[in-house]
């Protein structure tokens, strides 16, 4: 796999991954024999058994927001770009990745919010830049709440004395 020939990389891990079905490190070479000769049903596959042994596992996560931002899935690639972003905060990409989800699933308030901590640590970033004045300009835009008004007591209502 090391020198790029991905399908005889597949082949000695799928046979490591016979020997130690519980262990990480032959699943984690077999998920990126899968990513590099872009077989994208079968890293999926890899990955979610990955997750099953180690729900933090990097690579999996980011095997699988990456395939669902792909599908335009943005809910599914939020969900495992906010666990990349807690367990490893200071992973920008992923999080500017989950700002990105956040837009396109035209919540906002959240996408600033992420892209803001983003620009915190890493103020050149100009994908964050981008999000954030993206951001702030839909904002503009969003309808107000309307203010909740409180009816007048129906004077023909028992208790309401005149």
């Amino acid at each position: 796999a090391l020198k790029g020939d991905y399908y005889k990389g597949e082949s000695a891990y799928q046979t490591a991954v016979k020997n130690a079905p519980a262990s990480i490190t032959p699943l984690t070479g077999l998920l990126y024999c899968y990513v590099m000769s872009a077989r994208t049903d079968k890293a999926i596959e890899v990955a979610q058994a990955l997750i099953k042994l180690d729900p933090m596992n990097y690579y999996a996560n980011k095997s699988l927001a990456i395939s669902a931002f792909t599908k335009s899935d943005y809910e599914a690639a939020a969900s495992y770009y906010f666990r990349l972003s807690t367990a490893f905060p200071f992973d920008m990409e992923s999080a500017t990745n989950l700002g990105w989800c956040y837009v396109y699933m035209k919540k906002y308030r959240e996408g600033q919010a992420i892209f803001g901590n983003v620009l915190a640590i890493a103020p050149a970033s100009q994908d964050a830049i981008d999000g954030y004045a993206y951001c702030t300009n839909m904002l503009k835009y969003e309808q107000p709440a309307a203010p909740v008004e409180e009816e007048a007591p129906d004077e023909n209502e028992p208790g309401n004395d005149k």
